[in-house]
């Protein structure tokens, strides 16, 4: 395979991550088991939105770094992933303070105050959305090290 087509190939895949990216804001991040059971998807949160944008920005650095080939925009789809991973791990520390802030003190017993951190917790979509953010970086730092590659 030459080496302009592995580049081309490895800015597919990160096209591919960065599309997955923006899905997973549409899914569920948290699930909620107490009285009744809910979901509620990452991008009714505004961390969730961030994602949503940082996905579909990554697809176009993507998409610009498929038929531009400046590092540039490689740079600039690792940053997206980067800033996603940050956005979730707050909304993941977010969650936990939530729940904390939302017990009364001293108001609740210890078992009550017990099912109720346990019912709330991170869903499917929020495990989806780290994993393609994280593959997006990866892909982007994979990139980088086939473009320096393919330099010298």
């Amino acid at each position: 395979m030459a080496s302009g087509a592995a580049t081309g190939q490895v800015a597919k895949v990160g096209i591919v991550a960065a599309v997955a990216l923006a899905i997973t804001a549409l899914l569920p991040w948290v699930s909620i088991d107490f009285l009744v059971s809910t979901s509620i998807a990452g991008v009714r949160s505004p961390e969730g939105k961030f994602v949503l944008l940082f996905g579909v920005a990554a697809v176009v650095l993507a998409a610009l770094w498929l038929t531009r080939r400046q590092v540039a925009f490689l740079y600039g789809t690792a940053a997206a992933g980067v800033l996603a991973v940050l956005t979730l791990v707050i909304f993941a520390a977010r969650i936990g303070s939530s729940v904390e802030d939302a017990l009364p003190p001293g108001g609740v017993g210890d078992e009550l105050g017990r099912l109720a951190r346990e019912a709330v917790g991170l869903d499917f979509g929020w495990y989806l959305a780290m994993l393609a953010a994280l593959a997006l970086v990866g892909v982007a730092a994979y990139g980088w090290w086939s473009s320096r590659k393919e330099r010298s």
